[in-house]
């Protein structure tokens, strides 16, 4: 995917956490009985994650945040050469978004607030997070290879799927690889 469809994907997803996350923070905040509350607040940026996983994950990976960014480079699952625009673009994101919810009525302080304090916090849970998740599916994996190996199904739909599937599993010391045809009835 180039790099610039990417920057953009993480602009808008950026913009679009920190308008919603923060403006609800803002709402609840001035308006107190309105009654989105805490609660209301903490769905508002769950459901903006989730939006923007499903909206732009697949072009960008959805980091939404230069910590996610940074903890994502420090664990080797993305590329340091790829930090600097991922970083610019989530900044002007949030603050552009921030400068949305000031106009629409909130305050600046209110908006810098929420967004460093969600994201700041949502970054580190969610680097040390995928950090502990990543070495304990390599632990499992280990463990399984030392017992015997794995084992794994790939289904194909073609000759062609077959034939790759096949090349990749040798290619990365598949021992043992069997292919089992099964019918299917339709």
């Amino acid at each position: 995917m180039q790099m610039s469809r990417r920057v953009v994907a993480e602009f808008i997803g950026t913009f679009w956490l920190v308008l919603g996350g923060c403006g609800s923070a803002v709402l609840a905040a001035a308006f107190p009985g309105v009654g989105i509350g805490l609660l209301g607040v903490a769905f508002a940026f769950g459901l903006t994650v989730l939006t923007m996983a499903y909206a732009i994950g697949h072009i960008s990976g959805c980091h939404l945040n230069p910590a996610v960014s940074v903890g994502l480079v420090v664990g080797g699952r993305f590329k340091a050469s790829e930090l600097v625009p991922y970083i610019i673009a989530q900044v002007l994101g949030a603050i552009v978004a921030a400068g949305a919810v000031v106009v629409s009525g909130g305050t600046l302080a209110a908006a810098i607030a929420g967004a460093a304090i969600a994201g700041g916090t949502g970054g580190l849970i969610g680097s040390v997070l995928a950090t502990w998740v990543g070495d304990h599916h390599a632990r499992y994996l280990e463990r399984q290879l030392e017992q015997g190996g794995l084992l794994l199904w790939v289904r194909t739909w073609d000759s062609a799927g077959e034939a790759l599937a096949l090349a990749v599993l040798k290619k990365h010391s598949g021992d043992r690889v069997h292919v089992h045809c099964a019918s299917v009835a339709a």
